[in-house]
Protein backbone atom coordinates (compact mmCIF):
# COMPACT_ATOMS: atom_id res chain seq x y z
CA UNK A 1 0.00 0.00 0.00
CA UNK A 2 1.07 3.26 -1.13
CA UNK A 3 2.33 5.95 1.79
CA UNK A 4 -0.42 8.46 0.51
CA UNK A 5 -3.25 5.60 0.55
CA UNK A 6 -1.94 4.66 3.55
CA UNK A 7 -2.27 8.19 5.06
CA UNK A 8 -5.62 8.71 3.84
CA UNK A 9 -6.30 5.23 5.57
CA UNK A 10 -5.63 6.45 9.01
CA UNK A 11 -7.51 9.55 8.31
CA UNK A 12 -10.48 7.62 7.31
CA UNK A 13 -10.32 5.34 10.42
CA UNK A 14 -9.93 8.08 12.68
CA UNK A 15 -13.43 9.57 11.11
CA UNK A 16 -15.24 6.68 11.03
CA UNK A 17 -14.97 6.39 15.33
CA UNK A 18 -15.66 9.87 15.66
CA UNK A 19 -19.88 9.48 15.72
CA UNK A 20 -19.55 8.37 19.12
CA UNK A 21 -18.75 11.76 20.42
CA UNK A 22 -19.73 13.75 17.89
CA UNK A 23 -23.22 13.06 17.43
CA UNK A 24 -23.76 13.19 21.33
CA UNK A 25 -22.22 16.54 21.31
CA UNK A 26 -24.01 18.05 18.45
CA UNK A 27 -26.96 16.56 20.05
CA UNK A 28 -26.32 18.40 23.46
CA UNK A 29 -25.96 21.99 21.40
CA UNK A 30 -28.95 21.19 19.96
CA UNK A 31 -30.82 20.98 22.78
CA UNK A 32 -29.25 23.35 24.87
CA UNK A 33 -30.15 27.26 25.10
CA UNK A 34 -26.27 28.58 24.95
CA UNK A 35 -24.81 27.03 22.18
CA UNK A 36 -25.38 29.97 20.23
CA UNK A 37 -24.37 29.54 16.22
CA UNK A 38 -22.12 27.05 16.29
CA UNK A 39 -24.97 23.98 16.03
CA UNK A 40 -25.99 25.78 12.83
CA UNK A 41 -22.56 25.79 11.09
CA UNK A 42 -20.52 22.58 12.31
CA UNK A 43 -23.71 19.96 11.99
CA UNK A 44 -23.93 20.66 8.16
CA UNK A 45 -19.91 20.75 7.88
CA UNK A 46 -19.56 17.28 9.83
CA UNK A 47 -22.30 16.25 7.63
CA UNK A 48 -21.12 16.80 3.99
CA UNK A 49 -17.29 15.38 5.76
CA UNK A 50 -19.22 11.98 6.46
CA UNK A 51 -20.79 11.68 3.00
CA UNK A 52 -17.01 12.81 1.58
CA UNK A 53 -15.33 10.34 3.68
CA UNK A 54 -17.88 7.50 2.98
CA UNK A 55 -17.36 7.95 -1.04
CA UNK A 56 -13.76 8.00 -0.46
CA UNK A 57 -14.20 4.19 1.00
CA UNK A 58 -16.81 3.31 -1.48
CA UNK A 59 -14.27 4.35 -4.15
CA UNK A 60 -10.99 2.86 -3.09
CA UNK A 61 -13.17 -0.19 -1.95
CA UNK A 62 -14.16 -0.67 -5.88
CA UNK A 63 -10.80 0.50 -7.60
CA UNK A 64 -9.68 -2.51 -5.41
CA UNK A 65 -11.47 -4.84 -6.44
CA UNK A 66 -11.26 -3.96 -10.22
CA UNK A 67 -7.03 -4.55 -9.07
CA UNK A 68 -8.55 -7.69 -7.69
CA UNK A 69 -6.39 -7.14 -4.78
CA UNK A 70 -9.00 -8.87 -2.32
CA UNK A 71 -6.26 -8.06 0.55
CA UNK A 72 -6.74 -4.59 0.26
CA UNK A 73 -10.40 -4.63 -0.05
CA UNK A 74 -10.38 -5.70 3.20
CA UNK A 75 -8.31 -3.16 4.33
CA UNK A 76 -10.64 -0.67 2.96
CA UNK A 77 -13.87 -2.78 4.08
CA UNK A 78 -12.47 -2.46 7.81
CA UNK A 79 -13.51 1.47 8.13
CA UNK A 80 -16.77 0.92 6.78
CA UNK A 81 -17.59 -1.86 9.36
CA UNK A 82 -16.26 0.64 11.89
CA UNK A 83 -18.11 3.41 10.89
CA UNK A 84 -21.41 1.27 11.18
CA UNK A 85 -20.31 -0.12 14.62
CA UNK A 86 -19.69 3.47 15.63
CA UNK A 87 -22.60 5.18 14.04
CA UNK A 88 -25.28 2.79 15.53
CA UNK A 89 -23.29 3.56 18.95
CA UNK A 90 -23.69 7.39 18.60
CA UNK A 91 -26.90 7.61 17.41
CA UNK A 92 -28.36 6.02 20.34
CA UNK A 93 -26.37 7.99 23.04
CA UNK A 94 -27.58 11.16 20.84
CA UNK A 95 -31.25 9.74 21.20
CA UNK A 96 -31.14 9.43 24.80
CA UNK A 97 -29.64 13.21 25.01
CA UNK A 98 -32.76 14.26 22.57
CA UNK A 99 -34.96 13.27 24.72
CA UNK A 100 -33.91 14.41 27.71
CA UNK A 101 -33.67 17.87 25.70
CA UNK A 102 -37.17 17.18 25.10
CA UNK A 103 -38.48 16.30 28.57
CA UNK A 104 -37.08 19.70 29.59
CA UNK A 105 -38.68 21.81 27.22
CA UNK A 106 -41.97 19.72 27.86
CA UNK A 107 -41.26 21.27 31.21
CA UNK A 108 -40.83 24.49 30.47
CA UNK A 109 -44.27 24.61 28.73
CA UNK A 110 -45.98 24.48 31.70
CA UNK A 111 -46.88 28.29 32.33
CA UNK A 112 -47.75 28.46 28.60
CA UNK A 113 -50.13 25.45 28.87
CA UNK A 114 -51.65 27.27 32.17
CA UNK A 115 -52.05 30.33 30.44
CA UNK A 116 -53.63 29.27 27.33
CA UNK A 117 -56.54 26.89 29.54
CA UNK A 118 -56.96 30.04 32.08
CA UNK A 119 -57.71 32.15 28.39
CA UNK A 120 -59.90 29.42 27.40
CA UNK A 121 -61.88 29.76 30.82
CA UNK A 122 -62.17 33.40 30.94
CA UNK A 123 -62.89 33.92 27.23
CA UNK A 124 -64.63 30.44 26.41
CA UNK A 125 -62.62 29.50 24.07
CA UNK A 126 -58.89 29.16 23.45
CA UNK A 127 -56.68 32.56 22.42
CA UNK A 128 -56.44 33.01 18.18
CA UNK A 129 -52.39 33.37 18.62
CA UNK A 130 -50.22 33.34 21.58
CA UNK A 131 -49.62 37.05 21.53
CA UNK A 132 -53.44 37.44 22.99
CA UNK A 133 -51.78 35.95 26.23
CA UNK A 134 -49.66 39.09 27.20
CA UNK A 135 -49.45 40.51 29.26
CA UNK A 136 -52.83 39.41 30.87
CA UNK A 137 -51.60 36.00 31.47
CA UNK A 138 -47.79 35.77 30.55
CA UNK A 139 -45.45 38.64 30.47
CA UNK A 140 -43.91 37.03 27.43
CA UNK A 141 -44.35 34.35 25.41
CA UNK A 142 -41.59 31.55 26.61
CA UNK A 143 -39.24 29.69 24.44
CA UNK A 144 -38.43 26.02 24.37
CA UNK A 145 -34.95 26.58 26.02
CA UNK A 146 -33.69 24.89 22.63
CA UNK A 147 -30.92 26.35 20.52
CA UNK A 148 -31.90 24.33 17.64
CA UNK A 149 -35.58 24.33 17.98
CA UNK A 150 -36.70 27.71 19.75
CA UNK A 151 -40.30 28.24 19.35
CA UNK A 152 -43.38 26.76 20.51
CA UNK A 153 -46.11 26.42 17.36
CA UNK A 154 -49.69 27.08 17.89
CA UNK A 155 -52.47 25.31 15.74
CA UNK A 156 -56.41 26.27 17.14
CA UNK A 157 -59.47 25.89 15.61
CA UNK A 158 -60.32 23.49 12.32
CA UNK A 159 -56.26 23.02 11.72
CA UNK A 160 -55.62 21.69 14.70
CA UNK A 161 -58.67 19.27 14.84
CA UNK A 162 -57.73 17.53 11.35
CA UNK A 163 -54.21 17.20 11.96
CA UNK A 164 -54.25 16.40 15.89
CA UNK A 165 -57.27 13.84 16.41
CA UNK A 166 -60.03 16.08 17.32
CA UNK A 167 -58.02 18.99 19.45
CA UNK A 168 -59.43 22.17 18.96
CA UNK A 169 -55.87 23.51 20.28
CA UNK A 170 -52.16 22.17 20.20
CA UNK A 171 -48.86 23.46 20.76
CA UNK A 172 -46.12 22.10 18.98
CA UNK A 173 -42.50 21.98 18.23
CA UNK A 174 -41.60 21.01 14.93
CA UNK A 175 -37.91 19.06 15.41
CA UNK A 176 -36.44 17.75 12.18
CA UNK A 177 -33.13 15.62 12.36
CA UNK A 178 -32.34 15.17 8.99
CA UNK A 179 -33.27 16.87 5.56
CA UNK A 180 -35.86 13.88 5.36
CA UNK A 181 -37.05 13.88 9.16
CA UNK A 182 -40.05 15.36 9.71
CA UNK A 183 -40.17 14.38 13.90
CA UNK A 184 -41.98 16.90 16.17
CA UNK A 185 -42.89 17.43 19.52
CA UNK A 186 -46.57 18.46 20.52
CA UNK A 187 -49.51 19.00 23.49
CA UNK A 188 -52.55 17.71 22.50
CA UNK A 189 -55.03 19.01 25.45
CA UNK A 190 -57.09 16.28 25.00
CA UNK A 191 -53.97 13.65 25.77
CA UNK A 192 -55.61 11.16 23.47
CA UNK A 193 -52.01 9.96 21.79
CA UNK A 194 -53.12 6.80 21.71
CA UNK A 195 -55.23 8.03 18.29
CA UNK A 196 -52.43 9.47 16.69
CA UNK A 197 -50.21 6.57 16.01
CA UNK A 198 -47.62 3.79 17.24
CA UNK A 199 -44.58 5.65 16.55
CA UNK A 200 -45.60 8.36 19.39
CA UNK A 201 -43.50 8.36 22.79
CA UNK A 202 -44.92 9.82 25.51
CA UNK A 203 -43.08 12.63 27.31
CA UNK A 204 -44.76 13.87 30.37
CA UNK A 205 -48.13 15.42 29.27
CA UNK A 206 -46.33 15.65 25.60
CA UNK A 207 -45.38 13.40 22.71
CA UNK A 208 -42.65 13.10 20.40
CA UNK A 209 -43.50 11.60 17.24
CA UNK A 210 -40.86 10.01 15.34
CA UNK A 211 -41.25 9.77 11.98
Amino acid sequence: MKKKESILLVLVIVFAVVPLWILPWFESMAVSEKSGTMYGLLYPLYQLLFVAAAFIVLCMMIKTLNEERMDRFLIWLLPLVLCFACLFTGVHSRQKIRMQGMAAAAERSQNLIAAIEQFECDEGQPPRNLSELVPAYLPEIPGTGMQAYPAFEYYVGDIARERYVGNHWVLRVFTPQLLMSLDELFYLPRQNYAEYGASVERVGDWAYLHE
